[in-house]
């Protein structure tokens, strides 16, 4: 994939707690910078790399989970915005829009370093094959990852799985390519094969801010996931389960969120410095005010005996504000985010098996999650259709604000539908151009072979 000067960002002093502190070369992200690999301790600054761009803007402290949000239906426009989110809560984006092409860029970045990885840890397999293939192992996770990430967020509407998804592209040396969009058929069958190369050369051992056999599972969930199957995404959910922390509890739910910053259920959790940058800011912005708030359609749907209730909301200045990753006292926003957890697990292999007709199963890991989030609670023993929307619901409720509601409402072929609105626009239908996100025209003016999505 061939880029132009505006894709050139200086990368960031990072100090990631997973790793050791490095000093990502300022050229990095140079088309023409080819790294100087003498030892397997390059091999893995490269890899440190990769992780620390996944906290870039683009990624996920801001962008990438905003636009998941915005415009969708859990929050509606403050009084106090001014101006940030709003024309993307109210579909007037293009594919001029600097916030899709800074997510393209920052994902594209990550996905080069993850190349870099796995191009040069092949070298010293001979030597140290044990960790050149725990990096090549980790590198194909990250790049997994936020190849699954690029295709959720321009990829068409997925029906059959020939619909466009992104441009694969695997060669970091190579400053002259221009991959076309790859198919979701090419690009998962692709990510189902580096995955299981991965988990096969991943060690047992867990760390929250690393790339792991649970994240690996976690991803081929999302994927059978996004594909309707049903049976896989039951196996994958199961697998990043069994190799996952247990599922939060009543009593440690809110140290993840809110003024805390615990790891609790954390499957996967970018590490941040006290000087980066501010993870709730698209929803508050401390000493500007909230810039958007929760929608009354889903604070009625927390009971306030659940505990989701004060982790996702509370008053601010005597006006119900959105609280997650409201960061400590000291340092408003500053939010470590979850890229996925424990409880996304069991929702997703609840609505699996609900679709499978599974319905016993399905209740279990809904009613684990409910049991484990509203104090008092009794299974309401739902089945059928009362099941699917249930799982619909809780999922709505324990994923708010994560960056996942725009994609679970493509998926399920279902309207952006405002009853809370305070925006111009109140009702995106799925049929809508704007259901789709654009191919950021810089990535269109730099690539020959790039189609852009209908409409645009």
């Amino acid at each position: 994939m061939k880029r132009i000067n505006i894709y050139m960002f200086l990368a960031l002093v990072i100090g990631f707690t997973a790793c050791t502190s490095i000093e990502v070369d300022p050229t990095l992200d140079n088309d023409l910078y080819q790294p100087d690999v003498t030892n397997i301790d390059d091999v893995e600054s490269l890899l440190n790399a990769a992780y620390s761009g996944l906290k870039q803007e683009g990624a996920y402290t801001g962008l990438l989970m905003a636009e998941g949000e915005w415009p969708a239906d859990n929050l509606k426009i403050s009084p106090d915005n001014t101006g940030q989110g709003a024309l993307d809560h109210e579909w007037d984006y293009e594919e001029s829009s600097t916030n899709f092409e800074d997510i393209w860029t920052s994902l594209y970045q990550v996905n080069r370093r993850a190349n870099f990885v796995i191009f040069n840890a092949a070298s010293f397999s001979a030597e140290e094959p044990v960790r050149a293939a725990a990096l090549n192992s980790e590198a194909l996770v990250v790049r997994s990852l936020v190849l699954y990430e690029l295709a959720k967020t321009f990829g068409a509407n997925y029906s059959t799985g020939e619909e466009l998804a992104v441009p694969i592209v695997l060669d970091p040396n190579d400053i002259a390519q221009q991959q076309p969009r790859a198919t979701y058929n090419e690009l998962f069958t692709m990510l189902r094969n580096d995955l299981a190369t991965a988990i096969a050369g991943l060690s047992n051992t867990f760390n929250p801010n690393k790339a792991s056999k649970a994240l690996a599972h976690g991803i081929l969930a999302r994927i059978s996931l996004m594909e309707g199957d049903w049976n896989g995404a039951v196996a994958s959910a199961s697998s990043a389960i069994a190799a996952a922390p247990d599922l939060a509890t009543l009593e440690n739910y809110n140290m993840m969120f809110g003024e805390n910053d615990e790891d609790g259920e954390s499957i996967f959790k970018i590490a941040l410095n006290p000087d980066d940058i501010k993870l709730n800011d698209p929803y508050y912005a401390e000493g500007v005010g909230a810039r958007f708030d929760p929608s009354g359609d889903l604070v009625d749907l927390v009971d306030t005996a659940d505990v989701r209730y004060a982790a996702n909301f509370q008053e601010i200045n005597e006006v119900l504000s959105i609280f997650k990753y409201r960061g400590p006292e000291s340092n408003r926003g500053l939010h470590e985010p979850f890229v996925m957890r424990t409880s996304e697990m069991y929702l997703i292999r609840a609505e699996a098996n609900a679709s499978l007709d599974n319905d016993v199963a399905a209740l279990a890991d809904l009613d684990a999650i409910r049991s484990n989030r509203i104090r008092g609670y009794t299974s309401l023993g739902e089945s059928g259709n009362a099941l699917d929307e249930a799982v619909r619901v809780e999922r709505r409720i324990e994923l708010a604000y994560e960056g996942f509601r725009m994609s679970d409402l493509r998926r399920w072929g279902l309207d952006v539908v405002r009853t809370d609105c305070t925006s111009d626009e109140c009702e995106l239908l799925r049929s809508n151009t704007k259901f789709v996100f654009p191919i950021p025209r810089a990535e269109i003016f730099a690539n020959d072979n790039m189609e852009q999505n209908p409409g645009y």
